[in-house]
């Protein structure tokens, strides 16, 4: 990988603040506009994974021969997503979170 960053002439160094890169891909009259929604998205997002881990973490699951098993601080200590039986139970909470923003957010327009 750094001999491809080499060939592409890639800086691995430099940081870009949101703004500028807004400004940049879409310009000056839409940048404000650009970062207030890709701030609002990712605050979304990050209530959305504490919403689903907290979910998983707490779920009422029986581990007696289902597919499901309860979550614990361990799952998600060094992994982007739990692994083993953990991860059906984060995936269905996925699934449950989502069917309720999905609600929430239908109600509203009626």
């Amino acid at each position: 990988s750094t001999l491809a960053l080499a060939l592409c002439k890639i800086r691995t160094g430099r940081r870009f603040e949101l703004q500028e890169l807004c400004e940049v891909f879409v310009g000056k009259p839409a940048a404000l506009l650009c970062t207030l929604l890709i701030a609002a998205y990712l605050c979304n997002w990050s209530s959305a994974v504490i919403a689903v881990t907290a979910l998983a973490s707490n779920a009422p699951v029986s581990d007696h021969g289902t597919f499901l098993a309860q979550c614990s601080e361990d799952d998600f200590q060094y992994n982007l997503h739990p692994v083993g039986p953990c991860w059906t139970t984060y995936s269905l909470s996925v699934l449950v979170f989502g069917a309720l923003a999905l609600i929430v957010a239908l109600a509203e327009l009626g």
